[in-house]
C-alpha cells in the first residue's frame, strides 16, 4: 500500500540463529535472545525513522515476552520502549493459530501473550487500537483508515502474538 514496513525481527533472528545452531534462541536463552532482537529492531527502526512505517512488532513486545516467560527485564528494554511510537495497533487473534518452527507458543501461551502485549503498551502510556480479527486485506484497510483519520506519525507498531 506504499507504506514503509519493518518485518518481525524475532522471527528473522530465530531463523538466523537456528541455521547457525546457536544458543541465541528464545527456548535456550530468552534474555540473550531479546537483547539481540532489541539490537536489530533499533537498526531497522532507524532505517525508517523519517516516514510513516508499520512495524510487525515493537520494542515493548520484548517486555511482554520476557514477562510471560518469568524473566527479569534488562534496563535497555524499558528505556527504549517509552514514547517511541505514534500509534500502536493490537491485532486480535485469528482462529486456526498453528505453531511453526519459529513461533512455537501453544494457543494458551499465545492468548497470555496477547493480553500481556496490550497491558505492556498501555502501561507505557500508548493508546492501543484493537484491530478486529478479519481477513488481512480488511485489517490493512482498517489500520490505514485509522492512520489517515488520526494522522499518526512515524513508527507505528502493529503487534499480535500471531499476526
Amino acid at each position: 500500500m506504499g507504506y514503509a514496513t519493518v518485518r518481525e525481527v524475532a522471527r528473522d533472528v530465530i531463523s538466523e540463529q537456528m541455521a547457525l545452531d546457536s544458543q541465541l534462541l528464545p527456548w535456550r536463552d530468552r534474555p540473550a535472545f531479546q537483547r539481540r532482537v532489541l539490537q536489530v529492531q533499533l537498526q531497522r527502526e532507524a532505517a525508517v525513522a523519517d516516514r510513516v512505517a508499520f512495524l510487525d512488532r515493537g520494542i515493548p513486545d520484548g517486555i511482554a515476552y520476557l514477562s510471560v516467560g518469568g524473566y527479569e527485564l534488562f534496563p535497555e528494554l524499558p528505556e527504549q520502549s517509552h514514547g517511541r511510537y505514534a500509534g500502536v495497533f493490537l491485532l486480535e487473534p485469528v482462529t486456526g493459530y498453528e505453531p511453526d518452527d519459529v513461533r512455537t507458543e501453544d494457543a494458551v501461551t499465545a492468548r497470555a501473550l496477547h493480553r500481556e502485549l496490550g497491558a505492556v503498551y498501555r502501561e507505557l502510556g500508548y493508546e492501543v487500537v484493537k484491530v478486529p480479527a478479519m481477513p488481512v486485506p480488511d485489517r490493512a484497510r482498517f489500520v490505514v483508515q485509522c492512520v489517515d483519520t488520526r494522522t499518526l506519525g512515524a513508527g507505528i507498531s502493529a503487534t499480535s502474538p500471531h499476526s
